[in-house]
Protein backbone atom coordinates (compact mmCIF):
# COMPACT_ATOMS: atom_id res chain seq x y z
CA UNK A 1 0.00 0.00 0.00
CA UNK A 2 0.95 3.61 -0.54
CA UNK A 3 0.58 5.53 2.71
CA UNK A 4 0.10 9.24 1.95
CA UNK A 5 0.61 9.98 -1.77
CA UNK A 6 1.58 7.50 -4.44
CA UNK A 7 0.35 4.48 -6.37
CA UNK A 8 -0.20 1.08 -4.85
CA UNK A 9 2.50 -1.47 -5.51
CA UNK A 10 2.57 -4.87 -7.25
CA UNK A 11 1.83 -8.29 -5.75
CA UNK A 12 2.19 -11.43 -7.88
CA UNK A 13 1.31 -14.90 -6.54
CA UNK A 14 2.24 -17.40 -9.26
CA UNK A 15 3.14 -21.08 -9.64
CA UNK A 16 4.38 -23.33 -12.45
CA UNK A 17 1.75 -25.85 -11.36
CA UNK A 18 -0.87 -24.98 -8.73
CA UNK A 19 -1.72 -21.73 -6.95
CA UNK A 20 -4.13 -21.59 -4.03
CA UNK A 21 -4.58 -18.10 -2.62
CA UNK A 22 -6.89 -17.85 0.42
CA UNK A 23 -5.60 -14.77 2.25
CA UNK A 24 -5.81 -10.99 1.97
CA UNK A 25 -3.74 -8.99 -0.54
CA UNK A 26 -3.64 -5.18 -0.56
CA UNK A 27 -2.11 -2.75 -3.07
CA UNK A 28 -4.01 0.45 -2.33
CA UNK A 29 -3.32 3.96 -3.54
CA UNK A 30 -2.39 6.70 -1.10
CA UNK A 31 -4.98 8.40 1.06
CA UNK A 32 -4.20 11.82 -0.45
CA UNK A 33 -3.39 10.83 -4.04
CA UNK A 34 -2.37 7.94 -6.22
CA UNK A 35 -3.88 5.02 -8.12
CA UNK A 36 -4.47 1.47 -6.95
CA UNK A 37 -1.79 -1.09 -7.69
CA UNK A 38 -1.63 -4.43 -9.47
CA UNK A 39 -2.35 -7.89 -8.05
CA UNK A 40 -1.92 -11.13 -10.02
CA UNK A 41 -2.89 -14.59 -8.81
CA UNK A 42 -1.97 -17.17 -11.46
CA UNK A 43 -1.53 -20.92 -11.74
CA UNK A 44 -0.05 -22.35 -14.90
CA UNK A 45 -2.13 -25.50 -14.52
CA UNK A 46 -4.57 -24.83 -11.67
CA UNK A 47 -5.79 -21.77 -9.74
CA UNK A 48 -7.97 -21.63 -6.62
CA UNK A 49 -8.78 -18.20 -5.14
CA UNK A 50 -11.99 -19.02 -3.28
CA UNK A 51 -12.01 -16.82 -0.21
CA UNK A 52 -9.18 -14.56 -1.37
CA UNK A 53 -9.67 -10.91 -0.36
CA UNK A 54 -7.99 -8.48 -2.75
CA UNK A 55 -8.03 -4.70 -2.38
CA UNK A 56 -6.35 -2.47 -4.98
CA UNK A 57 -8.61 0.51 -4.39
CA UNK A 58 -7.78 4.21 -4.51
CA UNK A 59 -9.73 6.84 -2.60
CA UNK A 60 -8.06 9.68 -4.52
CA UNK A 61 -7.23 8.08 -7.87
CA UNK A 62 -8.03 5.29 -10.33
CA UNK A 63 -8.81 1.81 -9.05
CA UNK A 64 -6.11 -0.81 -9.54
CA UNK A 65 -6.39 -4.26 -11.10
CA UNK A 66 -6.66 -7.88 -9.98
CA UNK A 67 -5.57 -10.37 -12.64
CA UNK A 68 -6.61 -14.02 -12.40
CA UNK A 69 -4.80 -16.18 -14.95
CA UNK A 70 -5.52 -19.93 -14.93
CA UNK A 71 -5.79 -22.34 -17.86
CA UNK A 72 -9.57 -22.85 -17.69
CA UNK A 73 -11.85 -21.20 -15.20
CA UNK A 74 -15.42 -21.96 -14.10
CA UNK A 75 -17.45 -19.40 -12.18
CA UNK A 76 -20.20 -20.91 -10.01
CA UNK A 77 -22.62 -19.75 -7.34
CA UNK A 78 -22.21 -21.05 -3.81
CA UNK A 79 -19.09 -23.05 -4.66
CA UNK A 80 -17.17 -24.08 -1.53
CA UNK A 81 -13.47 -23.33 -1.36
CA UNK A 82 -11.59 -26.13 -3.11
CA UNK A 83 -9.22 -28.39 -1.17
CA UNK A 84 -9.47 -26.50 2.14
CA UNK A 85 -10.96 -28.50 4.95
CA UNK A 86 -9.73 -26.71 8.04
CA UNK A 87 -6.40 -25.76 6.56
CA UNK A 88 -5.45 -25.52 2.89
CA UNK A 89 -4.31 -28.73 1.29
CA UNK A 90 -1.83 -28.13 -1.51
CA UNK A 91 -2.27 -31.42 -3.28
CA UNK A 92 -1.85 -31.14 -7.04
CA UNK A 93 -5.14 -31.24 -8.96
CA UNK A 94 -5.69 -33.56 -11.89
CA UNK A 95 -8.14 -31.11 -13.46
CA UNK A 96 -7.20 -28.27 -15.80
CA UNK A 97 -10.22 -26.30 -14.56
CA UNK A 98 -10.11 -23.73 -11.79
CA UNK A 99 -13.17 -22.54 -9.89
CA UNK A 100 -14.11 -19.06 -8.64
CA UNK A 101 -17.35 -18.33 -6.79
CA UNK A 102 -19.54 -15.34 -7.51
CA UNK A 103 -18.87 -14.25 -3.93
CA UNK A 104 -15.14 -14.02 -4.67
CA UNK A 105 -15.85 -11.83 -7.71
CA UNK A 106 -18.25 -9.72 -5.63
CA UNK A 107 -15.53 -9.06 -3.07
CA UNK A 108 -13.07 -8.04 -5.78
CA UNK A 109 -15.49 -5.87 -7.77
CA UNK A 110 -16.62 -3.96 -4.70
CA UNK A 111 -13.21 -3.75 -3.08
CA UNK A 112 -12.16 -0.82 -5.25
CA UNK A 113 -10.21 -2.86 -7.83
CA UNK A 114 -10.82 -3.40 -11.50
CA UNK A 115 -10.84 -7.15 -12.08
CA UNK A 116 -9.43 -9.19 -14.97
CA UNK A 117 -10.08 -12.89 -15.42
CA UNK A 118 -7.90 -14.31 -18.19
CA UNK A 119 -7.06 -17.80 -19.40
CA UNK A 120 -4.16 -19.17 -21.41
CA UNK A 121 -5.04 -22.58 -22.83
CA UNK A 122 -1.61 -23.31 -24.25
CA UNK A 123 -0.04 -23.21 -20.78
CA UNK A 124 -2.03 -26.14 -19.45
CA UNK A 125 -4.39 -28.93 -20.38
CA UNK A 126 -7.42 -26.69 -20.81
CA UNK A 127 -8.65 -24.84 -23.88
CA UNK A 128 -8.56 -21.49 -22.13
CA UNK A 129 -12.32 -21.19 -21.55
CA UNK A 130 -14.17 -19.02 -19.03
CA UNK A 131 -17.43 -20.77 -18.13
CA UNK A 132 -20.34 -19.29 -16.16
CA UNK A 133 -22.01 -22.44 -14.82
CA UNK A 134 -25.46 -22.15 -13.16
CA UNK A 135 -26.00 -25.80 -12.31
CA UNK A 136 -25.79 -24.77 -8.63
CA UNK A 137 -28.31 -21.95 -9.13
CA UNK A 138 -28.34 -18.34 -10.30
CA UNK A 139 -25.05 -16.49 -10.61
CA UNK A 140 -25.10 -12.80 -9.67
CA UNK A 141 -22.11 -10.66 -10.60
CA UNK A 142 -22.99 -7.66 -8.45
CA UNK A 143 -21.58 -4.17 -8.05
CA UNK A 144 -23.19 -2.29 -5.16
CA UNK A 145 -20.56 0.35 -4.41
CA UNK A 146 -20.29 3.80 -5.98
CA UNK A 147 -17.82 4.58 -8.77
CA UNK A 148 -16.68 2.77 -11.90
CA UNK A 149 -15.36 -0.78 -12.02
CA UNK A 150 -13.98 -2.65 -15.04
CA UNK A 151 -14.53 -6.41 -15.18
CA UNK A 152 -12.49 -7.85 -18.05
CA UNK A 153 -13.12 -11.44 -19.13
CA UNK A 154 -10.32 -12.45 -21.48
CA UNK A 155 -10.37 -16.01 -22.80
CA UNK A 156 -7.94 -17.77 -25.07
CA UNK A 157 -10.88 -20.08 -25.85
CA UNK A 158 -14.57 -19.29 -25.31
CA UNK A 159 -16.58 -17.32 -22.79
CA UNK A 160 -19.51 -19.64 -22.24
CA UNK A 161 -22.80 -19.32 -20.36
CA UNK A 162 -24.29 -22.70 -19.48
CA UNK A 163 -26.74 -24.30 -17.08
CA UNK A 164 -30.48 -24.02 -16.38
CA UNK A 165 -30.44 -20.77 -14.37
CA UNK A 166 -29.51 -17.16 -15.01
CA UNK A 167 -26.17 -15.35 -14.95
CA UNK A 168 -27.04 -11.82 -13.86
CA UNK A 169 -24.64 -8.89 -14.19
CA UNK A 170 -26.15 -6.21 -11.93
CA UNK A 171 -25.30 -2.68 -10.75
CA UNK A 172 -27.28 -1.84 -7.62
CA UNK A 173 -26.11 1.40 -5.97
CA UNK A 174 -28.89 3.26 -4.18
CA UNK A 175 -29.50 7.01 -4.08
CA UNK A 176 -27.82 7.47 -0.70
CA UNK A 177 -24.39 6.72 -2.20
CA UNK A 178 -22.20 9.74 -3.05
CA UNK A 179 -22.18 8.84 -6.74
CA UNK A 180 -23.70 6.39 -9.19
CA UNK A 181 -22.42 2.92 -9.93
CA UNK A 182 -20.94 1.96 -13.29
CA UNK A 183 -19.63 -1.46 -14.35
CA UNK A 184 -17.91 -2.15 -17.67
CA UNK A 185 -17.93 -5.85 -18.54
CA UNK A 186 -15.54 -6.65 -21.39
CA UNK A 187 -16.26 -10.00 -23.10
CA UNK A 188 -13.03 -10.65 -24.99
CA UNK A 189 -12.82 -14.27 -26.18
CA UNK A 190 -10.64 -15.51 -29.04
CA UNK A 191 -13.08 -18.41 -29.53
CA UNK A 192 -16.16 -16.20 -29.18
CA UNK A 193 -18.88 -15.81 -26.56
CA UNK A 194 -21.55 -18.52 -26.45
CA UNK A 195 -24.89 -18.83 -24.67
CA UNK A 196 -25.92 -22.48 -24.57
CA UNK A 197 -29.51 -23.51 -25.27
CA UNK A 198 -31.51 -23.06 -22.05
CA UNK A 199 -28.95 -20.72 -20.49
CA UNK A 200 -29.89 -17.16 -19.54
CA UNK A 201 -27.81 -13.97 -19.32
CA UNK A 202 -29.14 -10.69 -17.98
CA UNK A 203 -27.48 -7.27 -17.82
CA UNK A 204 -29.32 -4.70 -15.70
CA UNK A 205 -29.18 -1.95 -13.09
CA UNK A 206 -31.44 -0.84 -10.27
CA UNK A 207 -32.85 2.58 -11.07
CA UNK A 208 -34.22 4.03 -7.82
CA UNK A 209 -35.50 7.61 -8.12
CA UNK A 210 -32.45 9.03 -9.93
CA UNK A 211 -32.06 6.22 -12.48
CA UNK A 212 -28.32 6.96 -12.59
CA UNK A 213 -26.61 3.55 -12.51
CA UNK A 214 -25.09 2.17 -15.72
CA UNK A 215 -23.85 -1.18 -17.05
CA UNK A 216 -21.85 -1.45 -20.25
CA UNK A 217 -21.18 -4.91 -21.70
CA UNK A 218 -18.53 -4.68 -24.43
CA UNK A 219 -18.05 -7.18 -27.27
CA UNK A 220 -14.76 -5.95 -28.80
CA UNK A 221 -14.14 -5.41 -32.50
CA UNK A 222 -13.57 -8.62 -34.44
CA UNK A 223 -15.15 -10.81 -31.73
CA UNK A 224 -18.38 -12.86 -31.92
CA UNK A 225 -21.30 -13.94 -29.75
CA UNK A 226 -23.42 -16.99 -30.63
CA UNK A 227 -26.66 -16.93 -28.63
CA UNK A 228 -28.73 -20.11 -28.49
CA UNK A 229 -30.22 -19.22 -25.10
CA UNK A 230 -31.72 -16.02 -23.67
CA UNK A 231 -30.01 -12.61 -23.40
CA UNK A 232 -31.87 -9.80 -21.60
CA UNK A 233 -30.89 -6.13 -21.51
CA UNK A 234 -32.79 -4.30 -18.80
CA UNK A 235 -32.64 -0.84 -17.26
CA UNK A 236 -29.65 1.21 -18.47
CA UNK A 237 -27.66 -1.76 -19.71
CA UNK A 238 -25.90 -1.46 -23.06
CA UNK A 239 -24.31 -4.17 -25.22
CA UNK A 240 -21.63 -2.28 -27.15
CA UNK A 241 -20.45 -4.14 -30.24
CA UNK A 242 -18.49 -1.74 -32.43
CA UNK A 243 -17.00 -3.89 -35.18
CA UNK A 244 -18.22 -7.15 -33.57
CA UNK A 245 -20.84 -9.71 -34.66
CA UNK A 246 -23.79 -11.12 -32.68
CA UNK A 247 -25.69 -14.17 -34.00
CA UNK A 248 -29.04 -15.04 -32.45
CA UNK A 249 -29.77 -18.68 -33.31
CA UNK A 250 -33.15 -20.23 -34.05
CA UNK A 251 -33.57 -21.13 -30.36
CA UNK A 252 -32.21 -17.78 -29.17
CA UNK A 253 -34.03 -14.82 -27.64
CA UNK A 254 -32.84 -11.25 -27.14
CA UNK A 255 -35.18 -8.92 -25.28
CA UNK A 256 -35.44 -6.25 -22.61
CA UNK A 257 -36.47 -2.83 -21.34
CA UNK A 258 -33.01 -1.31 -21.64
CA UNK A 259 -33.84 2.28 -20.63
CA UNK A 260 -32.72 5.51 -22.25
CA UNK A 261 -29.02 4.60 -21.91
CA UNK A 262 -29.20 0.94 -22.84
CA UNK A 263 -29.82 -1.35 -25.78
CA UNK A 264 -27.62 -2.86 -28.49
CA UNK A 265 -25.05 -0.98 -30.51
CA UNK A 266 -22.29 1.53 -30.02
CA UNK A 267 -20.90 4.83 -31.18
CA UNK A 268 -18.03 3.87 -33.52
CA UNK A 269 -17.93 1.43 -36.41
CA UNK A 270 -20.97 -0.43 -35.05
CA UNK A 271 -21.44 -4.17 -35.44
CA UNK A 272 -23.40 -6.83 -37.28
CA UNK A 273 -26.50 -8.57 -35.92
CA UNK A 274 -27.82 -11.79 -37.46
CA UNK A 275 -31.18 -13.05 -36.19
CA UNK A 276 -32.78 -16.43 -36.75
CA UNK A 277 -34.69 -16.45 -33.45
CA UNK A 278 -36.73 -13.91 -31.48
CA UNK A 279 -35.80 -10.27 -30.82
CA UNK A 280 -38.09 -7.95 -28.80
CA UNK A 281 -36.77 -4.63 -27.47
CA UNK A 282 -39.20 -2.41 -25.56
CA UNK A 283 -36.98 0.47 -24.48
CA UNK A 284 -33.53 1.71 -25.44
CA UNK A 285 -31.70 1.79 -28.76
CA UNK A 286 -30.77 -0.87 -31.30
CA UNK A 287 -27.99 0.56 -33.46
CA UNK A 288 -25.99 -1.67 -35.81
CA UNK A 289 -24.19 -1.47 -39.13
CA UNK A 290 -25.82 -4.62 -40.56
CA UNK A 291 -29.04 -6.37 -39.62
CA UNK A 292 -30.01 -9.71 -41.20
CA UNK A 293 -33.33 -11.07 -39.96
CA UNK A 294 -34.59 -14.54 -40.80
CA UNK A 295 -36.59 -14.93 -37.58
CA UNK A 296 -38.85 -12.46 -35.76
CA UNK A 297 -37.51 -8.97 -35.06
CA UNK A 298 -39.73 -6.44 -33.25
CA UNK A 299 -39.14 -3.02 -31.67
CA UNK A 300 -41.78 -1.64 -29.29
CA UNK A 301 -42.71 1.22 -26.99
CA UNK A 302 -39.87 3.78 -26.59
CA UNK A 303 -37.13 1.84 -28.36
CA UNK A 304 -35.25 3.08 -31.45
CA UNK A 305 -33.77 1.18 -34.40
CA UNK A 306 -30.92 2.43 -36.58
CA UNK A 307 -29.19 0.41 -39.32
CA UNK A 308 -26.42 2.31 -41.10
CA UNK A 309 -25.16 -0.02 -43.86
CA UNK A 310 -27.18 -3.13 -44.72
CA UNK A 311 -30.65 -4.53 -43.96
CA UNK A 312 -32.20 -7.82 -45.06
CA UNK A 313 -35.36 -9.31 -43.61
CA UNK A 314 -36.93 -12.40 -45.17
CA UNK A 315 -38.37 -13.01 -41.69
CA UNK A 316 -41.00 -11.07 -39.72
CA UNK A 317 -40.09 -7.42 -39.12
CA UNK A 318 -42.27 -5.12 -37.01
CA UNK A 319 -41.69 -1.66 -35.58
CA UNK A 320 -43.93 0.08 -33.04
CA UNK A 321 -41.27 2.13 -31.27
CA UNK A 322 -39.92 5.65 -31.22
CA UNK A 323 -37.47 6.38 -34.08
CA UNK A 324 -36.68 4.24 -37.14
CA UNK A 325 -33.72 4.86 -39.45
CA UNK A 326 -32.46 2.37 -42.06
CA UNK A 327 -29.83 3.18 -44.69
CA UNK A 328 -29.02 0.61 -47.38
CA UNK A 329 -25.60 1.37 -48.80
CA UNK A 330 -25.76 -1.12 -51.68
CA UNK A 331 -28.62 -2.77 -53.57
CA UNK A 332 -32.37 -2.57 -52.91
CA UNK A 333 -33.95 -2.00 -49.50
CA UNK A 334 -36.97 -4.26 -48.87
CA UNK A 335 -38.62 -3.93 -45.46
CA UNK A 336 -40.21 -7.37 -45.78
CA UNK A 337 -43.42 -8.55 -44.14
CA UNK A 338 -44.83 -7.41 -40.83
CA UNK A 339 -47.75 -5.79 -39.05
CA UNK A 340 -46.78 -2.22 -39.92
CA UNK A 341 -44.04 0.28 -39.15
CA UNK A 342 -45.36 2.77 -36.60
CA UNK A 343 -43.07 5.31 -34.95
CA UNK A 344 -43.75 7.90 -32.28
CA UNK A 345 -40.93 9.91 -33.85
CA UNK A 346 -39.27 10.09 -37.25
CA UNK A 347 -39.02 7.39 -39.92
CA UNK A 348 -36.09 7.63 -42.32
CA UNK A 349 -35.53 5.02 -45.04
CA UNK A 350 -32.86 5.28 -47.76
CA UNK A 351 -31.61 3.02 -50.56
CA UNK A 352 -28.48 4.76 -51.81
CA UNK A 353 -27.90 2.46 -54.82
CA UNK A 354 -31.19 0.68 -55.52
CA UNK A 355 -34.96 0.53 -55.09
CA UNK A 356 -36.88 1.07 -51.84
CA UNK A 357 -39.89 -1.19 -51.18
CA UNK A 358 -42.05 -0.87 -48.07
CA UNK A 359 -44.86 -3.41 -48.29
CA UNK A 360 -46.18 -2.24 -44.92
CA UNK A 361 -48.10 0.78 -43.66
CA UNK A 362 -45.86 3.60 -42.41
CA UNK A 363 -46.99 5.82 -39.54
CA UNK A 364 -44.77 8.36 -37.80
CA UNK A 365 -44.25 11.96 -36.72
CA UNK A 366 -42.41 12.42 -40.01
CA UNK A 367 -41.50 10.16 -42.95
CA UNK A 368 -38.48 10.62 -45.19
CA UNK A 369 -37.89 8.07 -48.00
CA UNK A 370 -35.26 8.24 -50.72
CA UNK A 371 -33.87 5.86 -53.33
CA UNK A 372 -31.52 5.92 -56.27
CA UNK A 373 -34.13 3.80 -58.05
CA UNK A 374 -37.87 3.39 -57.49
CA UNK A 375 -39.84 3.96 -54.27
CA UNK A 376 -42.88 1.79 -53.52
CA UNK A 377 -44.99 1.82 -50.35
CA UNK A 378 -48.35 0.67 -49.01
CA UNK A 379 -49.46 3.87 -47.24
CA UNK A 380 -47.94 6.77 -45.29
CA UNK A 381 -49.59 8.51 -42.34
CA UNK A 382 -48.06 11.40 -40.37
CA UNK A 383 -51.38 12.88 -39.27
CA UNK A 384 -51.86 14.44 -35.86
CA UNK A 385 -53.07 11.89 -33.34
CA UNK A 386 -54.62 14.30 -30.83
CA UNK A 387 -52.31 13.34 -27.97
CA UNK A 388 -48.56 13.33 -28.68
CA UNK A 389 -48.86 15.76 -31.57
CA UNK A 390 -51.63 17.86 -33.10
CA UNK A 391 -50.19 18.95 -36.45
CA UNK A 392 -49.57 16.68 -39.39
CA UNK A 393 -45.91 15.82 -39.84
CA UNK A 394 -43.79 16.31 -42.95
CA UNK A 395 -43.56 13.67 -45.69
CA UNK A 396 -40.58 13.81 -48.03
CA UNK A 397 -40.06 11.26 -50.83
CA UNK A 398 -37.28 11.42 -53.43
CA UNK A 399 -36.71 8.83 -56.16
CA UNK A 400 -34.25 8.51 -59.02
CA UNK A 401 -36.94 6.38 -60.70
CA UNK A 402 -40.70 6.27 -60.09
CA UNK A 403 -42.86 6.59 -56.95
CA UNK A 404 -45.90 4.39 -56.35
CA UNK A 405 -48.08 3.83 -53.31
CA UNK A 406 -51.56 3.64 -51.89
CA UNK A 407 -52.22 6.95 -50.15
CA UNK A 408 -50.68 9.64 -47.90
CA UNK A 409 -52.24 11.32 -44.88
CA UNK A 410 -50.79 14.31 -43.03
CA UNK A 411 -53.87 16.07 -41.73
CA UNK A 412 -54.10 17.96 -38.46
CA UNK A 413 -55.98 16.65 -35.44
CA UNK A 414 -59.15 18.41 -34.33
CA UNK A 415 -62.66 17.94 -32.91
CA UNK A 416 -62.54 18.01 -29.14
CA UNK A 417 -59.15 19.77 -29.06
CA UNK A 418 -58.70 23.29 -27.71
CA UNK A 419 -56.04 23.95 -30.36
CA UNK A 420 -56.37 21.85 -33.52
CA UNK A 421 -53.31 21.02 -35.59
CA UNK A 422 -52.30 22.29 -39.02
CA UNK A 423 -51.93 20.02 -42.00
CA UNK A 424 -48.44 18.81 -42.81
CA UNK A 425 -46.31 19.40 -45.90
CA UNK A 426 -46.06 16.57 -48.43
CA UNK A 427 -43.23 16.73 -50.99
CA UNK A 428 -42.65 14.04 -53.63
CA UNK A 429 -39.93 14.38 -56.25
CA UNK A 430 -39.25 11.70 -58.87
CA UNK A 431 -37.46 11.36 -62.17
CA UNK A 432 -40.18 8.95 -63.31
CA UNK A 433 -43.92 8.71 -62.76
CA UNK A 434 -45.73 9.43 -59.48
CA UNK A 435 -48.70 7.09 -59.07
CA UNK A 436 -50.98 6.88 -56.02
CA UNK A 437 -53.97 4.54 -56.01
CA UNK A 438 -55.76 6.45 -53.24
CA UNK A 439 -55.91 9.99 -51.88
CA UNK A 440 -53.57 12.57 -50.38
CA UNK A 441 -54.80 14.53 -47.33
CA UNK A 442 -52.97 17.53 -45.81
CA UNK A 443 -56.04 19.28 -44.41
CA UNK A 444 -56.14 21.36 -41.24
CA UNK A 445 -57.85 20.12 -38.08
CA UNK A 446 -61.30 21.34 -37.10
CA UNK A 447 -61.86 23.41 -33.94
CA UNK A 448 -64.04 21.21 -31.78
CA UNK A 449 -63.94 23.18 -28.49
CA UNK A 450 -65.60 26.50 -27.71
CA UNK A 451 -63.73 29.37 -29.34
CA UNK A 452 -61.21 27.20 -31.15
CA UNK A 453 -60.57 28.20 -34.75
CA UNK A 454 -59.92 25.69 -37.49
CA UNK A 455 -56.29 25.07 -38.47
CA UNK A 456 -54.77 25.79 -41.86
CA UNK A 457 -53.94 23.10 -44.40
CA UNK A 458 -50.43 22.21 -45.52
CA UNK A 459 -48.60 21.98 -48.85
CA UNK A 460 -48.85 19.16 -51.40
CA UNK A 461 -45.97 19.36 -53.88
CA UNK A 462 -45.66 16.64 -56.58
CA UNK A 463 -42.77 16.92 -59.07
CA UNK A 464 -42.03 14.44 -61.89
CA UNK A 465 -39.21 15.55 -64.15
CA UNK A 466 -39.76 12.98 -66.92
CA UNK A 467 -43.03 11.17 -66.16
CA UNK A 468 -46.69 11.56 -65.27
CA UNK A 469 -48.57 12.28 -62.03
CA UNK A 470 -51.65 10.28 -61.07
CA UNK A 471 -53.65 10.48 -57.81
CA UNK A 472 -56.72 8.27 -58.16
CA UNK A 473 -58.40 9.28 -54.90
CA UNK A 474 -57.97 13.03 -55.13
CA UNK A 475 -56.08 15.60 -53.03
CA UNK A 476 -57.49 17.23 -49.87
CA UNK A 477 -55.79 20.33 -48.45
CA UNK A 478 -58.77 22.25 -47.07
CA UNK A 479 -58.83 24.42 -43.97
CA UNK A 480 -60.39 23.12 -40.78
CA UNK A 481 -63.78 24.42 -39.72
CA UNK A 482 -64.13 26.64 -36.63
CA UNK A 483 -65.70 25.37 -33.44
CA UNK A 484 -69.46 25.14 -33.04
CA UNK A 485 -69.46 25.89 -29.31
CA UNK A 486 -70.87 28.88 -27.44
CA UNK A 487 -68.02 31.01 -28.85
CA UNK A 488 -67.58 29.90 -32.46
CA UNK A 489 -64.09 29.97 -33.97
CA UNK A 490 -62.85 31.10 -37.36
CA UNK A 491 -62.19 28.72 -40.23
CA UNK A 492 -58.67 27.70 -41.25
CA UNK A 493 -57.10 28.61 -44.58
CA UNK A 494 -56.87 26.22 -47.47
CA UNK A 495 -53.46 24.92 -48.48
CA UNK A 496 -51.42 24.83 -51.69
CA UNK A 497 -51.34 22.04 -54.27
CA UNK A 498 -48.48 22.31 -56.75
CA UNK A 499 -47.99 19.71 -59.51
CA UNK A 500 -45.25 19.62 -62.15
CA UNK A 501 -45.11 16.79 -64.69
CA UNK A 502 -43.33 16.18 -67.99
CA UNK A 503 -46.28 14.01 -69.08
CA UNK A 504 -49.95 13.80 -68.14
CA UNK A 505 -51.58 14.79 -64.84
CA UNK A 506 -54.59 12.73 -63.70
CA UNK A 507 -56.25 13.64 -60.40
CA UNK A 508 -59.82 12.82 -59.35
CA UNK A 509 -60.34 16.13 -57.51
CA UNK A 510 -58.48 18.84 -55.60
CA UNK A 511 -59.96 20.56 -52.52
CA UNK A 512 -58.14 23.60 -51.07
CA UNK A 513 -61.28 25.37 -49.80
CA UNK A 514 -61.17 27.54 -46.70
CA UNK A 515 -62.74 26.22 -43.52
CA UNK A 516 -66.15 27.57 -42.53
CA UNK A 517 -67.28 29.18 -39.32
CA UNK A 518 -70.58 28.45 -37.60
CA UNK A 519 -71.38 32.12 -36.88
CA UNK A 520 -71.26 35.42 -38.73
CA UNK A 521 -69.10 36.86 -35.93
CA UNK A 522 -66.17 34.69 -37.07
CA UNK A 523 -64.56 34.67 -40.47
CA UNK A 524 -64.28 31.71 -42.80
CA UNK A 525 -60.84 30.64 -43.99
CA UNK A 526 -59.30 31.77 -47.26
CA UNK A 527 -59.33 29.48 -50.25
CA UNK A 528 -55.96 27.99 -51.19
CA UNK A 529 -53.83 27.78 -54.34
CA UNK A 530 -53.84 25.18 -57.14
CA UNK A 531 -50.86 25.40 -59.51
CA UNK A 532 -50.46 22.70 -62.21
CA UNK A 533 -48.12 22.39 -65.18
CA UNK A 534 -47.93 19.26 -67.33
CA UNK A 535 -49.18 17.52 -70.44
CA UNK A 536 -52.81 16.44 -70.75
CA UNK A 537 -54.77 17.31 -67.59
CA UNK A 538 -57.59 15.03 -66.41
CA UNK A 539 -59.41 16.53 -63.42
CA UNK A 540 -63.05 16.20 -62.30
CA UNK A 541 -63.37 18.98 -59.68
CA UNK A 542 -61.41 21.80 -58.05
CA UNK A 543 -62.63 23.44 -54.85
CA UNK A 544 -60.75 26.64 -53.95
CA UNK A 545 -63.48 28.82 -52.44
CA UNK A 546 -63.29 30.71 -49.16
CA UNK A 547 -65.13 29.35 -46.15
CA UNK A 548 -68.47 30.78 -45.04
CA UNK A 549 -68.51 32.95 -41.92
Amino acid sequence: NATDRGDGGTVIVWADDTTRAYGRIEAKGGANGGDGGFVETSGKRYLDVNGARVDASAVAGQAGQWLLDPSNITIKAGTPDSNISGAPTFAPSTSADSVISDQTLYTAINGGSSVTVTTVGSAGAGAGDIVFDTTNGQLTILKDTAGTTDLTLQADGQIRFTGPSQTHFLVDVDDTAPSAGMMNVRLDAAGGVRTDSGAQVQFSTMGYSTNRNRLNAVLPAGKTWQNDGWVTLNLNSLLSMDGAAFSNGSSGTVDGWAGSYGGVGGVGGLGNFNNAGQVSLYEGGFRVAQLANAGSFQIFNNADLEVTQSFASPGFFGFDGRKLRIVQQSGPLDLGTGSGLWAKGAIELAALNGDLLVDQDLRGASVNMSAAGNVGFASVDTSGDGSMRMAGGPVHIVAGGSVSGHGIGSYGAGWGQTAPGAGGNINISAAGAITLSNSIDASGGAGGSSGAGGASAGLVNLQSTSGSVSVAGGIDAYGGSGSSGAVPGAGGNGGTVRIRAAANVDVDYIDVAGGYSYASASAGGHGGVVDIEGGKLTLVDIYAHGGSG
